[in-house]
């Protein structure tokens, strides 16, 4: 049987190759700077669309039909054309075929049709160049399209083509699922579509709007704001002049250098965040990276996150985490900071700022801490905090797991140690009372106005005062 098949082939394979008949087809339209130029109906990898100095539109076509059908082959090959409706403010050039569709499958629609014994096999080829100075339209698939210099707006309506856009300033929409646009020096308002394709952009004046599933995205250079959507993408984005919002589950997303807010949801992926006016995080599954982030007051930094990996680091600004399940580290913090977490470890080193924790079965490490109020409630996991300077108000509640902290001199607060279950050990001027399960410590340093209030419940409370 497979003998039987390739025989078939072959003889259909040498069929193509002797029997085909073709067509050269031109036309030429003149238009004047306001009329947009429509390019419709032109498809094929043969094909490439540019651009030209002249106030004219040039399309030259060569046609191959290559089919058993000798009818077929005639009836297509008369039957093509290039056809113009022109109005004051439109020219529209079409490339036609002939309306053929085949009860058996063939259509003149279809660039291979095989079945048995029989054949038809399309081939278009030629270029297309459109004046710089007009409005642009087009809905070609499968070709390569290179506009340079272009004023007019540019509007591309295709699949899987081969785009270059070099200093055109009024993009509007693209659509190029499974195809690659490069675009440099250029601007617009810019909506931008595909799906399993790349995407590059440097040095765009404007805005940008692109949704890319599946695909390779690169910005760079932008002067207004980004919007992007996309899953299971490769995605850099860096220099924008306003805010950037990506929303891309499954993707390796990295941003940098962005004048505004930047604002990622990417579900079990790759976030890194590298000096930016703001952020907001949510990434459940996903590991995060947040550096050089310059906050202000109005904008607090949110995480959002779920059994990752989190790395902050050079913050101005307060912060607010929600991340249970995972494992965080922060360093160098100037804000507030406000924590969550399950099942979690936190790291914290030279935090400037007053710090909130809402924590259960994690370990919480803070290393140079500057607080004037510190409030950590845990269960389950070991606390240990080093301050910087003597807070004004500091409570710590902790279940079935030590506390540790150590102070510098000037503690001015009434204070309160407790274990129920454990030990009581500090230097601070306090009377201890130790009884059948745990200790109990109750003093006051300096003029007492602040508080400074230790419990846990199964673990040991140790205090020193350096």
């Amino acid at each position: 049987m497979k003998s039987f098949q390739l025989i078939v082939m072959l003889l259909v394979a040498a069929s193509i190759s002797t029997a085909e008949k073709s067509r050269d087809l031109e036309r030429r339209i003149t238009v004047t700077a306001g009329q947009a130029v429509e390019i419709r109906g032109i498809n094929g990898s043969e094909i490439e669309i540019k651009t030209w100095d002249k106030s004219e539109v040039y399309v030259r076509l060569h046609v191959v039909l290559s089919s058993s059908n000798k009818e077929l082959e005639k009836e297509y090959i008369d039957g093509v054309a290039i056809t113009d409706r022109v109005t004051a403010d439109r020219a529209v050039i079409t490339f036609s075929e002939p309306k053929h569709d085949l009860s058996d499958g063939f259509s003149f629609k279809k660039l291979f049709t095989l079945s048995f014994g029989s054949y038809i096999r399309k081939e278009i080829s030629g270029e297309v160049f459109v004046p710089k100075k007009n409005a642009f339209t087009s809905d070609m698939k499968y070709g390569s399209i290179t506009l340079d210099d272009m004023a007019g707006s540019v509007r591309l309506e295709g699949q899987s083509n081969t785009i270059r856009i070099r200093k055109c300033s009024n993009l509007t929409w693209i659509r190029n699922d499974y195809g690659t646009a490069t675009i440099d020096d250029s601007g617009g308002e810019l909506d931008l579509r595909t799906q399993s394709g790349k995407v590059e952009i440097e040095n765009f004046t404007g805005s940008l709007v692109l949704s890319a599933d599946y695909s390779t995205v690169t910005v760079g250079k932008v002067s207004k704001g980004l919007r992007l959507t996309s899953k299971s993408a490769t995605i850099k984005v860096a220099d924008i002049g306003g805010d950037a919002s990506i929303d891309a589950d499954y993707s390796t997303v990295t941003v940098e250098r962005v004048k505004g807010t930047v604002k990622v949801s990417d579900k079990s992926g790759n976030i890194k965040v590298h000096s930016v006016e703001g952020a907001s995080i949510d990434g459940a599954y996903s590991n995060i990276q947040l550096s050089s982030v310059a906050g202000t007051a109005e904008k607090t930094i949110t995480i959002t996150g779920m059994s990752g990996k989190l790395n902050l680091s050079d913050v101005v600004g307060n912060v607010q985490i929600d991340n249970p399940y995972s494992t965080m580290e922060l360093m160098n913090v100037k804000g507030n900071v406000n924590l969550k977490t399950k099942s979690g470890s936190v790291t914290a080193e030279e935090v400037s700022g007053d710090w909130t924790s809402d924590t259960e079965y994690s370990t919480i490490r803070l290393r140079k801490l500057r607080a004037q109020k510190v409030l950590m409630e845990n269960s389950s996991g070991v606390v240990e905090v080093d301050l910087l300077n003597a807070p004004q108000h500091l409570e710590v509640r902790n279940q079935y797991a030590d506390v540790n902290i150590h102070l510098p001199q000037g503690l001015a607060a009434a204070i309160r140690l407790k274990s129920e279950y454990g030990t009581v050990k500090t230097n601070l001027p306090v009377e201890i009372e130790t009884f059948s399960t745990g200790a109990l410590a109750i003093g006051s340093t300096g003029d007492g106005s602040g508080s400074f209030r230790v419990e846990t419940k199964s673990g040991n409370v140790r205090v020193e005062q350096k």
